[in-house]
């Protein structure tokens, strides 16, 4: 009987793995900047879009466009007032810039997102320590 309650204990604790730490297990090229981003449910610069998913979880809305021929897209999260607003750009799948002001998901809800492109500035520069 103990055994049986032994392995459901097991099996329990199994499932409550976090979705952080199974993504930091089958990744172990992360840098250690990474994996403690990944754990800390933050961003850093060069994130793949599936580790900021296991980090941040799903985004409640993308953006995807064109700028000078790479692919470009804009996660964001919380679209409360209430709630902390949070947004990603990656470049080719790779994290580039987040945090920008709400501003910026309103120009891109509202229209093109080439209208934005010129508000933004260059990937290098979002980049936020």
């Amino acid at each position: 009987m103990k055994a049986w309650g032994l392995v459901l204990l097991g099996l329990f604790m199994a499932g409550c793995a976090t979705t952080q730490s199974k993504y930091i297990q089958l990744h172990p090229e992360l840098s250690a900047d990474q994996v403690q981003a990944i754990r800390q449910k933050a961003i850093t610069h060069d994130l793949m879009k599936e580790a900021v998913q296991a980090s941040l979880g799903k985004p409640q809305k993308t953006h995807g466009y064109r700028k000078d021929g790479k692919l470009m897209e804009m996660w964001v999260y919380s679209e409360f007032e209430w709630h902390p607003y949070e947004s990603v750009l990656f470049q080719e799948g790779r994290v580039v810039g987040w945090n920008f002001p709400k501003s910026v998901k309103r120009k891109l809800d509202e229209g093109s997102p080439e209208q934005l492109l010129t508000a933004l500035p260059e990937p290098e520069v979002m980049k936020q320590e």
